[in-house]
């Protein structure tokens, strides 16, 4: 599930807090709060948004535009690696990429994408070790 799907969710359907909600996604209460009252403003209803495209769903509450551009433009995977094994920071990789991105997205935005890449990422590795093991059942 999508971030914002999650978002919407907590608060729409079991009435959760915003420092809730911000504490279990691993986002700030003022993005619950953005993503809420965007949602609001969009005349988009819930729960029937939950059955949306995600890429719609974000298209409408934000600017893909310039979203898509940049996310188009950073190869995660790459970031990750470097990250991880040539002990390079976020921030250092950010700024090289800014210099061909100007007017790209802010560094908390790119810590967010990368985050979010990673937390999906982990998801696919899981579910494709479980499919490899034979004796996990999947309902």
């Amino acid at each position: 599930m999508q971030i914002i799907k999650w978002v919407l969710s907590l608060h729409f359907e079991e009435q959760r807090s915003g420092r809730e909600i911000a504490r279990r996604c691993g986002i700030s209460r003022t993005a619950v709060a953005r993503c809420v009252k965007r949602f609001r403003a969009s005349g988009l209803a819930w729960p029937a948004a939950r059955t949306m495209d995600d890429h719609f769903l974000e298209a409408d509450l934000y600017d893909t535009e310039n979203l898509d551009r940049g996310l188009c433009e950073v190869n995660w995977r790459e970031v990750d690696v470097k990250f991880g094994q040539h002990r390079i920071t976020l921030l250092d990789q950010w700024k090289e990429w800014i210099k061909s991105n100007p007017g790209g997205m802010s560094y908390p935005t790119w810590c967010r994408h990368f985050k979010m890449w990673k937390s999906s990422e982990l998801r696919t590795i899981e579910i494709q070790n479980r499919l490899k093991d034979p004796s996990v059942t999947i309902h």
